[in-house]
């Protein structure tokens, strides 16, 4: 009898313990359900799809789900280009099935590269496919984008927005591209240049157009040449924009270079005047109007591509940059380069009038400024040299307008500014100069 209470206070015991383990691990799983639950829901990230026009219609979009192609959730892929500062582009595809709508989502670059293959020109891309998701035929497929940090996707445009006309290249480049596809983009365009004729010169302009950009932009100036010199002056331009952009961007080229082969200064001069013909090409892009300019007025003096040089015409380029009396948009190399070839062709004109003499004077005091002299000090140094020369009637063309009190100033900068890249015959010369003038009667 004794024994069989102890076997029921153990039963009773164990049954204890058993209830007790069973509430502790039920609280447990309880808890633990409870964090995962609380986890998802603060992971999920909720953004909004914003459509055009007054549309009440809204949709939202989970990131956290994947793209059912690369199999990265959106998080991922909105990530790599957000933080690069670049938009990102999801893609809305709706398809039919029976009478009811299905709507899925994509990553845009991967889902156009499935869609419409390696290359986004080689074929019809209005005639749209079936969902990879569902393998049903399309019948809409539009573009949201989103910027970091935002959280609504806002509607860019439709499929049909985006490949119908081929003027929205810039639109296609968006979309199908990423920015930093470079060798993509160049094989891209160069399928249009097997095919020029007359009824696809727009695109020829266009690929060649956007080649040369994409070289240009990567300071591969040699590549960006060949690609502009195709269009820059055709015989039969229909998009006079792009053309005219060709033309500027030779003329920045071929400003660049140290040299030019002197069979290119026929076409060079072309590209500075298409350029120039802009009536509005000043108030657009004052430096690279003032290269061309330089480049038509160094064309003209120096008679390069020319039959004989054309001094009139030299002038009044070069005189046209300096008329502007700023250096504020315009490239003080290009305002030195000017200034200094019009000190040479004033210099040596004949015969030396004052007014010649004046005209010198001006393009003098536009090197020898502050700004120049932290620019450029040696040419500013050479300059008051040249000038405190003019003064003191030391040129063999120059008997006018001799001024020694403006010669020993101008001497005298020379003499306070040192460099070792000045010639030290020039500071010989003008201690020799100043000591000369000192003791002449004249300057008290």
């Amino acid at each position: 009898m004794k024994i069989i209470k102890n076997i029921g206070l153990l039963l009773i015991l164990s049954l204890s313990t058993n209830l007790w383990s069973m509430s502790q691990l039920t609280s447990t799983f309880e808890e633990k359900e409870e964090k995962e639950g609380k986890e998802k829901s603060e992971n999920n990230q909720i953004f909004k799809l914003e459509f055009p026009g007054d549309t009440t219609e809204e949709e939202i979009i989970d990131v956290n789900r994947e793209d059912s192609i690369s199999l990265s959730t959106f998080a991922e892929l909105m990530d790599m280009k957000l933080k690069e500062n670049e938009p990102y582009i999801l893609a809305r595809v709706v398809t039919k099935e029976k009478d009811r709508l299905f709507t899925h989502y994509y990553d845009a670059h991967i889902l156009n590269h499935y869609l419409f293959g390696k290359y986004p020109l080689q074929e019809k891309m209005d005639q749209l496919k079936v969902n990879p998701a569902n393998q049903e035929n399309i019948i809409a497929l539009e573009y949201f984008t989103i910027k970091k940090g935002e959280n609504t996707f806002k509607y860019l445009c439709s499929n049909n927005d985006l490949f119908n006309s081929y003027r929205k290249q810039d639109l296609l480049d968006f979309f199908y591209l990423n920015s930093n596809d470079f060798k993509l983009k160049i094989e891209v365009y160069k399928k249009y240049l097997e095919s020029k004729n007359n009824k696809k010169i727009e695109k020829y302009i266009e690929a060649n157009h956007r080649l040369a950009h994409m070289h240009y932009n990567n300071k591969n100036y040699k590549e960006a040449l060949k690609y502009l010199e195709a269009i820059a002056i055709p015989e039969a331009p229909k998009d006079s924009a792009k053309i005219w952009i060709a033309n500027v961007l030779l003329v920045n080229i071929y400003y660049s270079m140290d040299s030019i082969d002197k069979t290119k200064y026929e076409q060079l001069k072309k590209y500075c005047e298409v350029c120039l013909a802009n009536p509005g090409f000043k108030d657009i892009n004052l430096n690279t109007w003032a290269k061309a300019n330089y480049l038509l007025g160094n064309i003209y003096y120096n008679g390069l591509g020319l039959t004989i040089p054309d001094h009139n015409k030299a002038e009044k380029h070069f005189q046209l940059i300096i008329k502007t009396k700023t250096t504020e948009k315009i490239d003080l190399a290009t305002w030195i380069n000017t200034n200094t070839s019009l000190m040479i062709f004033y210099y040596y004109r004949e015969p030396f009038s004052m007014l010649t003499f004046q005209k010198y004077e001006e393009c003098c005091h536009n090197i020898i400024t502050d700004q120049i002299k932290n620019f450029d000090l040696e040419t500013w140094i050479t300059t008051n040299y040249k000038l405190a020369c003019f003064y003191a009637g030391r040129s063999k063309y120059n008997k006018l307008g001799i001024d020694y009190r403006k010669a020993l100033t101008h001497y005298k900068l020379v003499l306070s500014t040192p460099s070792k890249n000045i010639d030290q015959k020039i500071y010989d010369d003008t201690a020799q100069s100043i000591k000369i003038i000192e003791n002449m009667h004249l300057i008290k």
